[in-house]
């Protein structure tokens, strides 16, 4: 048993590691932006975009939270807790690091514009695209829940996840570059501190 758990242990880091090699790579070969300009912008979005974004991408957050709650797992919420707090620092201070950062000629910071013809400087989102925070906070859910409560959970959750990053590119909010990098970041985020639940053992006076 020992044998097993120090191997699973070794897996688990070579893979933590994999991932941190994919986070560098999609942060730092940024999606170049002119190819955007020939596009739609939003206006090209399907209506499964528009759903996502106003309310599909709420489930993961929700039963990331609901779960631990209703099954009153004290150990998942202080992992939920570590988990939420170390993904939005995460996500927040890269943002604000890599705002102005610029790769091949291309800020990272810079979102595509949503409507091509006119200036980016008409809208007020244009900074702190890398990376994105709404695919960090999608696969961190998705990872958590399944990760701590059965992977059966992922049926739900990843698709979620999916959605939400093909609405947070669809709807111009994020470069491909920093959809990927949030969503990996989300996801090793959370396997610094989540362990799969345990049912808690019967008490000898309930078994009475």
């Amino acid at each position: 048993m020992k044998a097993v758990a120090q191997a699973h242990s070794r897996l688990g880091m070579v893979l933590w590691l994999l991932g941190m090699a994919a986070f560098l790579a999609s942060t730092f070969y940024p999606t170049d932006l002119a190819s955007y300009a020939s596009g739609e912008g939003a206006s090209r979005a399907p209506e499964t975009a528009h759903f996502t974004e106003r309310y599909a991408r709420y489930v993961n957050p929700v039963l990331q939270v609901a779960l631990p709650v209703l099954l009153r797992d004290k150990v998942g919420m202080v992992e939920l807790l570590k988990v939420a707090i170390t993904t939005t620092l995460a996500t927040e201070v890269l943002k604000r690091a890599l705002n102005n950062v610029h790769v091949m000629g291309t800020r990272l910071g810079q979102r595509p514009n949503p409507y091509p013809g006119r200036p980016m400087r008409d809208f007020d989102d244009g900074n702190f695209n890398m990376p994105s925070g709404h695919s960090s906070m999608a696969s961190c859910g998705a990872y958590f829940i399944s990760r701590r409560y059965g992977w059966k959970w992922a049926l739900i959750v990843v698709p979620i996840m999916l959605l939400t990053m093909f609405a947070r590119f669809s709807l111009d909010k994020h470069t491909v570059s920093a959809v990927i990098a949030g969503t990996l970041l989300g996801i090793l985020a959370t396997a610094l501190f989540t362990t799969a639940y345990r049912k808690p053992a019967p008490r000898s006076d309930d078994v009475a």
